[in-house]
């Protein structure tokens, strides 16, 4: 591997399919902000469940969001970015959205709001890159 390689739009959904965490960035009151989220992909877009929270309203802004997956295999490193429009899901289409992989990690039985709107993200633009990594401290006497 060279030190970076752009990876194709395969390449980038294969990683998207096989993760499930992942950050979102969103613009709300001027500010960016980032996220992490749990995810699944649903034909050719991605989901995610949310509560009525800050996330939530930088969804409803119409402004792109961003959603970003990093891993690290041996010596490479790959990073996919998602950039699209964001869309609280109908509850009547949110029956379907239940068999893909969104399950909430955040235990929501105390004081935390139920995650329980699905926000449907279509993408606009798929990118992703593999990086051959040092990793200098591997070598390093402890």
């Amino acid at each position: 591997m060279t030190q970076a390689e752009i990876l194709d739009i395969e390449q980038c959904w294969e990683m998207l399919e096989r993760h499930e965490l992942a950050r979102l960035g969103y613009l709300l009151d001027g500010r960016v902000h980032v996220m992490p989220i749990n995810y699944g992909t649903h034909e050719g877009e991605l989901v995610f469940a949310t509560a009525p929270d800050s996330k939530l309203a930088g969804v409803l802004t119409g402004h792109d969001l961003v959603i970003e997956i990093d891993e690290v295999v041996d010596e490479v490193g790959r990073s996919v970015i998602v950039r699209g429009r964001g869309e609280v899901v109908a509850e009547e289409d949110q029956i379907e959205l239940t068999q893909v992989r969104v399950r909430p990690w955040v235990d929501t039985t105390g004081d935390l709001p139920e995650r329980d709107i699905f926000v449907r993200v279509d993408p606009i633009e798929v990118t992703g890159r593999a990086y051959a990594l040092r990793r200098p401290w591997k070598s390093m006497l402890r």
